[in-house]
């Protein structure tokens, strides 16, 4: 939720700057629609309905619903772009501690394809305001800071499960001694 509030009020300031390209109705509307989405995320964690979906985590769902709302804003903006894709770094720093490769992988690769949908969009609807070779370069850029996010963050997860089977090991070896030096 704190992401989603830095998100928000980054997202208020380039709009009364004039860089995200929304009436304030419309503004309004984008941001109560993501919210709502956060607040059931939210909702759903504080009175234990998660614990009955296969991932009581709702890792993934939220992360993708992060990364949609960060490439909406993104696909609102033309001068500014580069600003609110850094959020969904935020968003794999997010993950950092639930997701497995697999995961990584398929969060890496939805954001990088919504991020050329976001192009292909701006390209076609708004070509005046995009210019491809900047863009490409953009895009490189987030291509591989992405990539290499979620691959430390994966490494990341996979040293706090290690340490988690080792401390479970330890409080094993811990519990016998315990019983050894009783008898």
């Amino acid at each position: 939720l704190l992401g989603a509030a830095i998100h928000t009020c980054i997202c208020l300031f380039i709009w009364m700057d004039g860089f995200l390209y929304a009436s304030g109705i419309e503004f309004i509307f984008i941001f109560s629609v993501i919210w709502v989405g956060y607040l059931t995320y939210f909702i759903l964690l504080k009175t234990g309905i998660n614990q009955r979906f296969q991932d009581p985590d709702l890792t993934m769902p939220i992360i993708f619903w992060a990364v949609t709302s960060v490439m909406y804003t993104v696909s609102l903006t033309i001068e500014i772009r580069s600003l609110l894709l850094m959020f969904n770094l935020l968003v794999l720093v997010f993950a950092a501690f639930n997701l497995n490769r697999r995961q990584y992988i398929i969060v890496t690769l939805y954001g990088i394809v919504v991020y050329i949908g976001v192009i292909f969009y701006l390209k076609n609807f708004h070509p005046v305001g995009i210019d491809i070779k900047e863009e490409s370069s953009v895009f490189v850029g987030y291509v591989l800071l992405t990539s290499a996010l979620s691959s430390i963050c994966y490494k990341i997860s996979s040293l706090r499960k290690h340490l988690h089977q080792k401390n479970q090991k330890l409080a094993i070896a811990i519990k016998r001694i315990g019983a050894i030096s009783m008898t």
